[in-house]
């Protein structure tokens, strides 16, 4: 049979991605962390994520495509959906799909659809908070009040806000709106701080804010090799030193304050590489929100990591693929002069050390930029080759 003749085409593609996409992150972030849905939410928002995966399959087949690259495609989503058994995680499942069949759809459209829903979402949980429809709880942190503002913890706002607040600069078109998104972003984050007393997302916000402000002094009409070549090497660099900071870190003392002063985040990481092997298909980690023993000992245990979290749940083989990913993106943008991508990836990359984001899809949209950019690469080099 030939192959060529055999052609699948179905329209409106986007129509069932940006459905599952609205789904996913509807479940992620009000579902399974706000009070708007009650007791039964960790259940519903598996379920709302099945229905979600189901859509996604549907994106990803939908199209027009050879034969081949239509079993390809299927094959995909039923690995995707065999690790997704594996690990018993239906999250893994959706936001690879979300990655897969984000292939052939714009990918600024999704950023900015990203980026809508999320402001939304903020607010249709925020405000009944405000006025008493679901709790606000209060935590005590570092001796002072933080509130969670219908949120199950207090620190999901300041990291949602941080990302859109890079999504938005990066989708600005002009210098005037991202004069606006710089100036309008410096008293939200002020005032988030005051809320939510998160000093480490007030950190790598102003992280971005001087990497904005140093991006000002270089020239785009040339190459800047020596960031070129860091850009290629943040990523990995970034993981290994991660691993070796968490495993070693009561060797030193420097370290070990620096523990403190990210609430025992490499204490965590450390606890994670005892408790679980590192194995090519990963293993699901079991967190523990916490509980007092009989000496009033709260204990609790979770692993915020990035870097650390990817290889030990997700396995070696995906957090290869993630860290190329995204290294791919990095250096691009660099040589490229597209700094307003390479900001959000530097972002990104600090902060991984200390928080779960490389794979959140719902509030991180920046493996779709990397896939769409490497298969615009590597389908271009395949042209030129031909063409040679």
């Amino acid at each position: 049979m030939n192959d060529r003749k055999k052609v699948y085409y179905f329209k409106k593609k986007e129509i069932p991605y940006f459905i599952a996409y609205f789904l996913m992150a509807f479940s992620n972030v009000v579902i399974a962390n706000s009070y708007l849905f009650g007791e039964n939410r960790y259940d519903i928002c598996v379920f709302v994520q099945y229905i979600s995966c189901i859509l996604f399959i549907v994106a990803l087949c939908t199209g027009k495509y050879k034969l081949r690259d239509l079993i390809v495609r299927g094959l995909i989503g039923i690995i995707v959906i065999f690790i997704t058994i594996n690990l018993r995680s239906t999250e893994f499942g959706v936001y690879s799909l979300a990655i897969i069949a984000s292939l052939n759809i714009d990918s600024k459209r999704i950023v900015r659809f990203n980026v809508i829903s999320n402001i939304c979402f903020i607010v249709s949980v925020v405000l009944p908070a405000l006025i008493g429809i679901i709790p606000n709880d209060i935590y005590i942190h570092e001796g002072k009040k933080a509130y969670a503002l219908g949120f199950s913890y207090y620190s999901n706002i300041p990291y949602m806000v941080l990302v859109v607040t890079l999504a938005l600069f990066w989708l600005a078109n002009s210098q005037k709106k991202e004069k606006i998104v710089l100036i309008t972003s410096i008293p939200i984050q002020i005032l988030i701080y005051k809320v939510s007393t998160t000093r480490l997302v007030l950190g790598i916000y102003c992280v971005f804010m001087v990497a904005v402000l140093l991006s000002r002094l270089l020239n785009t009409n040339k190459k800047h090799k020596v960031l070129i070549f860091f850009s290629a090497i943040m990523f990995p660099c970034a993981a290994i030193i991660t691993f070796l900071i968490s495993i070693y870190y009561t060797k030193n003392s420097f370290f070990m304050t620096l523990n403190k002063l990210l609430n025992n985040r490499l204490e965590f990481n450390a606890r994670a590489f005892r408790m679980y092997n590192i194995s090519i298909g990963g293993q699901k980690i079991i967190t523990s929100n916490g509980g007092f023993d009989a000496d009033y000992v709260n204990h609790y245990f979770y692993v915020d990591s990035g870097y650390v979290y990817t290889l030990i749940s997700y396995g070696i083989i995906f957090f290869i693929i993630l860290i190329f990913l995204y290294s791919f993106l990095f250096q691009k943008a660099v040589r490229d002069n597209e700094f307003k991508l390479a900001i959000w990836c530097l972002v990104i990359c600090i902060f991984s050390v200390i928080n779960n984001i490389m794979l959140k899809i719902p509030i991180n949209p920046l493996p779709i930029l990397a896939l769409d950019a490497f298969t615009k690469w590597n389908a271009g080099k395949k042209t030129k080759v031909r063409l040679e």
